[in-house]
């Protein structure tokens, strides 16, 4: 039996409460109350509002306060205590007390605007049964205090169709109000982030609409000495080819379940931790050769449910989408056609748009010596420089790495070339067996110099 059958039968379809708001608890002492008091203060009647503390072992002060809370408020609140389980075993406690017809799992350091409660009522009320999930914005403070991503889809309250609008992942539970009735799992308690994101979307998948109100914020703390679960999660293994198995291969299972394929906004839900994975910091060394090697075996197997366009329309920088790319297709799969860089046979990027930076110019009475650098996706290409008719070989110098996860996604590549008394020097790049012209850059300033588009004259 499902767990909203439970919830159900224990309680025969009546709700004694409109909401619960589920906060699990682990040493948030120095934020809990704030927290709560965030909850007392919202203009929605409070004698309709259950809250739900789990202490999932703190060693700090917190359950102190759970049981002063209780104690005042004894037909409002729940105070559970367990051994530390971690997030998801103890918001799963909180689930099997649930007696509001809607769920919300509040962060135990984390804040709700006065109005969320009674502005995200109305619109449930409003809308029906078409949804089952309404999310609000987030918006960060303490230590970063700013709108969080995709605040400004929230400007108009609405019903959002996941098959239309499938640009706008929803992966927070904590920002989210759930139709009690509409849950049928539990959180994983084997993931160690994204059981959020897997949880939410087998909901929404069921009806492919969500509900989002923009009148009230859910506000995110930035620990200002980083300690977040959030924040310390990423340092670990599980955070990287674990969950390829448990989240990504279950979140795409149940879209092709429920709808014969992966729904094109199933696949943005999955790049918006893919950019995250992704742009780790590949020097905090969690993981070794043999580890990343697999994490990227298992990445490529999730990018072919992921189509070219969906890639291709985020607002990344072009190199990590040159990098996701790659791991999809592999860089023999790129090629050059009329001066386009082109991956799988669709249209990437113009070589045109990456120019020769000119850093430095010297000259004496012999020899004209000229400093540059290039950047460049890590593809193989020829450059060569041409002056007065002649060729000239290029002084290869060094070449910085941009590494994410452990691979090169951007080179900038360090060059001089020393000249005789040309008068006129252009540059080549050569890549697929032609010639293309590279656009210059003047970052020199130098007098004496003539820098064009594509060429360098010398003045007397």
């Amino acid at each position: 039996m499902n767990l909203s059958k439970i919830i159900n039968n224990k309680f025969k379809s009546k709700y004694r409460f409109t909401f619960s708001i589920i906060i699990a608890v682990y040493n948030a002492e120095k934020y809990l109350d704030e927290t709560i008091q965030s909850i007392l203060s919202q203009s929605f009647k409070f004698n309709k509002v259950q809250v739900i503390l789990v202490d999932d072992g703190s060693t700090d002060g917190s359950g102190d306060i759970c049981n002063r809370y209780m104690e005042r408020y004894p037909d409002n609140f729940i105070y559970l205590y367990q051994k530390n389980q971690g997030q998801s075993v103890a918001r799963n406690n909180g689930l099997n007390h649930v007696e509001g017809k809607f769920v919300n799992f509040l962060d135990s350091d984390d804040l709700l605007e006065t109005n969320a409660l009674k502005d995200v009522y109305q619109h449930f009320k409003s809308w029906g049964s078409k949804i089952d999930v309404i999310s609000i914005p987030r918006f960060t403070f303490g230590r970063v205090s700013e709108p969080a991503k995709f605040y400004d889809k929230y400007m108009e309250s609405r019903v959002v169709d996941i098959v239309k609008e499938y640009d706008f992942p929803q992966v927070s539970v904590s920002a989210s109000f759930i139709r009690t009735s509409s849950i049928e799992d539990k959180f994983n308690r084997d993931l160690v982030i994204s059981e959020d994101s897997l949880f939410l979307n087998k909901i929404i998948l069921k009806k492919c609409r969500f509900g989002v109100v923009g009148t009230s914020r859910y506000m995110y703390r930035k620990r200002e000495d980083e300690d977040s679960t959030i924040d310390t999660r990423k340092s670990r293994k599980e955070y990287f080819t674990p969950r390829m198995e448990m989240y990504f291969n279950e979140l795409i299972l149940e879209s092709q379940n429920r709808h014969r394929k992966v729904l094109k906004y199933i696949q943005n839900v999955l790049l918006y931790d893919l950019y995250w994975m992704l742009t780790q910091n590949s020097e905090v060394g969690v993981l070794d050769d043999a580890e990343t090697e697999d994490f990227y075996e298992h990445i490529h197997d999730v990018f072919q449910y992921i189509d070219d366009d969906v890639i291709l329309s985020q607002s990344y920088r072009k190199s990590l989408k040159y990098h996701m790319l790659s791991v999809k297709y592999g860089n023999e799969d790129f090629d050059v056609k009329d001066d386009i860089l082109q991956i799988n046979s669709r249209d990437f990027d113009r070589l045109a748009n990456y120019a020769i930076h000119i850093t430095d110019i010297k000259k004496d009475s012999n020899n004209v010596r000229i400093d540059f650098y290039y950047e460049f996706y890590p593809i193989d290409f020829g450059l060569k420089a041409s002056a007065d008719g002649n060729e000239y070989d290029l002084d290869f110098k060094s070449v910085d790495e941009t590494i994410s996860m452990g691979r090169c996604i951007l080179n900038k590549y360090y060059y001089s070339i020393t000249l005789g008394n040309e008068k006129e020097i252009s540059f080549k790049r050569m890549m697929s067996g032609d010639e293309y012209p590279v656009r210059l850059m003047d970052e020199a300033e130098n007098d004496g110099f003539d820098i064009s588009d594509y060429s360098i004259t010398i003045r007397n």
